[in-house]
């Protein structure tokens, strides 16, 4: 019975262990450090919660997708890019960006935002493996809105 029981400890130990997301893992907060931005960042999940006007929770859900890549360069460009998609001087999917070290602000400096509404997001977390951004979505329609919360791993 005591080798049964070491045995499902072990088990458990295993599953738990395995169920870690490579962009969740944890490292150094380097938030502080501008320059721990620049990197090719591949998209892992998109998690959505929208709230009513008053703050109640309506709905959420999390989209796990992979095919979305942002590049943030060292001179302040950004390329944004779908399943290798190259779409060439649309200033809708490349252009400039400014990152606040101090509020952990990243700002991409385009006329209308890209792909999951995002524009100007709060850096939530930066290691040198994992990035996570979130920002809320206003509807013009009426009073709801959603905070998103996107996460990426470090490709190059």
């Amino acid at each position: 019975m005591k080798r049964l029981f070491v045995l499902f400890a072990f088990a458990a130990a295993l599953v738990a262990g395995g169920c870690s997301d490579s962009a969740e893992d944890s490292g150094p907060d380097l938030r502080d450090e501008a320059p721990a931005i620049v990197g090719l960042w591949q998209t892992t999940s998109h998690r959505w919660t929208e709230y009513d006007e008053n703050g109640r929770k309506l709905d959420s859900g999390t989209d796990y997708e992979d095919w979305f890549t942002l590049e943030l360069t060292a001179d302040g460009e950004f390329h944004w890019r779908e399943d290798g998609i190259n779409y060439g001087n649309n200033p809708y999917h490349d252009g400039t960006y400014t990152y606040d070290a101090a509020t952990h602000t990243l700002t991409l400096n385009i006329p209308v935002a890209i792909d999951f509404g995002l524009q100007r997001a709060e850096v939530l977390r930066l290691t040198p493996s994992a990035m996570q951004l979130s920002w809320r979505t206003e509807y013009y329609n009426d009073s709801d809105y959603d905070v998103n919360i996107l996460s990426f791993k470090r490709i190059e």
